[in-house]
């Protein structure tokens, strides 16, 4: 009897064990530490039929991010190479308050070292109760992915950084990026492993830097891209530097029409060819439109325009369709700090891999290729946006699409059109049939019927060279227009209708 009492005590003491081990939270980091985590599916790709939600950077990012944090539940799982920003560290530390494990890992030993802004994040979110850790080599050179975990269902990847920079509060400042949140359980398992896998390279830190809060930066970029969801069919390759880089040069081999790149920076790899250059390059020989974008930021602008020239010296004696372009400051960008790349339309990488041979060899990075006719659509526009911006030529910009109702006044402004000679003429379209109506760098105007009509801006700059952009009006019937007035008064004349009816109906019966 006293063999199978104590028989029973041991298994309650193991079935407890196991409970409180399948419960453990995030906040046991000693736990996690000591356990060792296998990255399966390593090089899988994954199907599903989802939803996923797509932004760019200054444009949309910051909304998406908060509304993204704010729908979590359970738990975050935060990856990120530096973490400055104030507003998004501040919405962390109150869903921490709130009972939400956060736990959050950043590069240890970042270019110029740990910013106090960043120290000063992560000390409001452990003086919250979240978890902050900091990941050191010899693992890694750098710890360099950016992507959130929510709730073990959705992950969001990105190329910013969660800064001040990558997920400005203004929209009108800051720099260039791409993001993703995705909506798959398997996808987003895959991503938890990685980042458990990672955690055990870390070490929680304790920091203690109060910084005061500064005020949002504004610029002179116009927003023009909403965020988008997209529901339907998407094949997902998720790709972790070091272990899978290669994905990336699969991705430019598998080219038949086009590739789109926007990078930070290009580099050599030592004294040897960057093998994705080298990549792009038998891409365009075998008959693929190459268009490649570089940020032209001071500390990136000689090693950017010497790939450009090389790249475009390239092309020019063999004759094929390769163009490399640096990103130029008048789009009002911070940095064009994206590391994107598009294929074929279709085929959509978001990622954190420079195209150095550091990023891609010895750096743990985190990106994504998205294979849905949609997103590529979403990313394309962005791309060719940007790629847009030619020197030695003015560049119209109509701005952004308007909604108003019926005859109200509405201001057209063409005033974030460029040009480095000066515009001199400013002309709209505004009836859809080719005749320039009305010119001035502001017109207003109204439509009297319910539609969408879309508006055309010329500009000509004062050597003749012209451009041309469109802009979408969508004009709705007014609240309380004259239909919806006479509407109303019908449905209110009804009643009393009724009953003067059934009062003189008394009346006759009365008589």
């Amino acid at each position: 009897m006293k063999r199978l009492i104590i028989a029973l005590l041991c298994l309650s003491m193991i079935t407890s064990m196991s409970l409180s081990f399948n419960q453990m939270s995030l906040n046991s980091q000693q736990t996690i530490h000591s356990t060792s985590y296998e990255i399966e599916h390593m090089g899988e790709t994954f199907e599903c039929s989802t939803n996923t939600i797509l932004f760019s950077s200054p444009d949309s990012s910051y909304d998406v991010l908060m509304n993204f944090l704010n729908r979590t539940q359970s738990d975050l799982l935060i990856a990120t190479y530096q973490f400055n920003c104030q507003f998004i560290s501040e919405r962390v530390s109150t869903l921490a308050y709130e009972g939400i494990n956060v736990t959050v890992m950043v590069d240890g030993e970042p270019v110029d070292g740990l910013s106090g802004s960043t120290l000063s994040s992560l000390t409001r979110i452990q003086n919250a109760g979240g978890n902050v850790n900091v990941v050191k080599g010899p693992e890694f050179t750098h710890f360099h992915g950016k992507y959130i975990i929510r709730d073990g269902t959705h992950v969001l990847i990105t190329s910013e950084n969660l800064g001040r920079n990558g997920f400005s509060k203004e929209p009108t400042w800051g720099n260039r990026g791409w993001g993703v949140i995705v909506n798959c359980t398997s996808l987003t398992n895959y991503y938890r492993e990685v980042y458990l896998n990672d955690l055990n390279y870390s070490s929680p830190i304790s920091p203690s830097v109060y910084l005061e809060p500064y005020e949002p930066f504004t610029g002179y970029y116009k927003p023009r891209f909403d965020s988008q969801e997209v529901h339907g069919s998407f094949k997902f390759t998720p790709i972790t530097a070091p272990e899978t880089s290669y994905e990336l040069i699969n991705m430019v081999q598998s080219a038949e029409k086009s590739i789109y790149v926007q990078q930070f920076y290009i580099r050599h790899w030592g004294d040897k060819p960057n093998p994705l250059v080298e990549e792009l390059k038998n891409a365009a020989l075998r008959g693929v439109e190459v268009k490649i974008q570089l940020d032209s930021t001071w500390f990136h602008t000689e090693e950017n325009l010497e790939i450009t020239n090389q790249l475009n010296d390239y092309a020019e004696e063999r004759g094929i369709a390769l163009e490399a372009r640096l990103v130029e400051y008048r789009q009002g960008f911070q940095s064009v700090h994206n590391k994107g790349m598009i294929v074929d339309g279709s085929k959509v990488l978001v990622s954190s891999i420079n195209w150095n041979e550091n990023s891609y060899s010895n750096n743990r990075e985190i990106a994504l290729i998205i294979e849905n006719g949609a997103v590529g659509e979403y990313f394309s526009s962005i791309f060719l946006n940007d790629w847009k911006m030619l020197p030695n030529r003015p560049i119209a910009d109509a701005g952004r699409d308007i909604h108003a109702e019926v005859n109200e006044i509405i201001t057209l402004d063409g005033g974030f059109s460029w040009d480095h000679k000066n515009i001199s003429i400013y002309q709209w379209d505004l009836t859809g049939d080719g005749i320039y109506d009305k010119e001035g760098r502001t017109v207003k105007w109204t439509f009297n019927q319910a539609g969408t009509y879309e508006v055309t801006l010329r500009v000509i700059d004062k050597e003749g060279d012209t451009d041309t952009d469109t802009v979408n009006i969508y004009v709705r019937e007014q609240e309380n227009s004259p239909v919806e007035k006479r509407r109303l008064s019908s449905f209110m004349l009804l009643p009393i209708l009724i009953l003067a009816f059934v009062w003189l109906s008394k009346k006759v019966v009365d008589v």
